[in-house]
């Protein structure tokens, strides 16, 4: 100070040991890392960099005051914490963390509708445990899926039934607590195959208890139909059924229809709900014999029974 003098204060010694650290020291795999230390010896040969016991970079010169810089690629590793290592040939190893990120590497395709097959790709996630995915909140079923040794995942699911229409997020995320997202577009699917109607058609039936008949799409349990009836082609309809597993349905006597024209046509449901066009609008009519021409027709069939018997018993007598 203006007063003081350096000789009347007492030097304090301190000691210079070496040291590293990591930039970013939160990264994905693949990011460039650069290492910095200190505190080596000047000039002093045979530095090297290992990550997790690896060697990762060596021969780093260092300078005139023990300082050095180099960098790496992280290699593929698992999610969490991880040993960075540095030392040389008269510096024994210091060390510091890196952690390492999850991340979703690809997605292919980007866009597909329910029950389109997806494959995903991704690093950092925790070493083998088992994943689950959404697609905008539904979950895909993968069954006992688990992520790689080194955290990298590889992996093909089906977008699940239900999922929203529109720009979603795919979600992984294992058991370790490890997760990720990417962007998945949902498109709707409309089935290439539809219905073909065969019965009724153009016809007039005398019993409400209809049985409809068509041509449906193959693969067996894969697909099931929706049936509607209206009173006008094409819309208004006034009764539907879906779910039928066959080519054919007859309505209860509860379903059975009052006299009148009708239109009837049928689509397929898939198992992820993606559905055909409608068949044609086919048009048929229920007219019931009415009751009177019933009782007219057992009074005829009793008259002639009558008649037969009176014959019967008149040849007998006679005989």
């Amino acid at each position: 100070g203006e007063t003081t003098r350096a000789r009347n204060v007492d030097p304090v010694k301190f000691t210079v040991v070496a040291g590293i650290s990591v930039t970013p020291a939160l990264a994905y795999v693949g990011d460039e890392v650069t290492v910095t230390g200190g505190g080596f010896a000047p000039g002093e040969d045979g530095v090297k960099i290992t990550f997790d016991g690896a060697i990762v970079a060596t021969d780093i010169p260092v300078d005139t005051h023990g300082c050095w810089e180099s960098s790496f690629a992280l290699r593929p590793s698992a999610y969490g914490s991880h040993t960075v290592s540095a030392s040389g040939d008269t510096t024994a190893a210091v060390t510091t963390t890196l952690n390492t990120k999850t991340k979703i590497e690809g997605l292919s395709p980007v866009e597909g509708a329910a029950g389109d097959s997806v494959t995903l790709t991704g690093s950092g996630f925790s070493s083998n445990k088992k994943l689950t995915v959404t697609v905008g909140g539904k979950n895909a079923n993968l069954g006992d899926v688990r992520s790689q040794t080194n955290g990298n995942v590889n992996i093909t699911f089906r977008v699940p039934k239900g999922s929203p229409e529109g720009k979603q997020s795919v979600v992984v995320t294992d058991e370790g607590g490890a997760t990720a997202s990417v962007d998945f577009t949902v498109t709707k699917k409309t089935l290439s195959t539809t219905p073909l109607p065969i019965s009724p058609e153009d016809s007039t039936l005398r019993s409400g208890e209809v049985t409809f008949r068509w041509q449906g799409g193959t693969g067996g349990s894969d697909y099931a139909y929706t049936l509607e009836i209206s009173k006008t082609a094409g819309s208004g309809n006034i009764w539907s059924k879906s779910g039928i597993e066959g080519s054919s349905y007859t309505l209860t006597e509860d379903e059975a229809l009052p006299k009148g024209t009708y239109y009837w046509r049928v689509k397929i449901v898939d198992d992820y709900g993606n559905e055909s066009a409608w068949s044609d609008s086919i048009e048929f009519t229920v007219s019931p014999i009415p009751t009177w021409v019933w009782v007219v027709v057992g009074v005829v069939v009793l008259v002639v029974l009558m008649v037969v018997a009176y014959r019967e018993t008149k040849f007998k007598v006679t005989e």
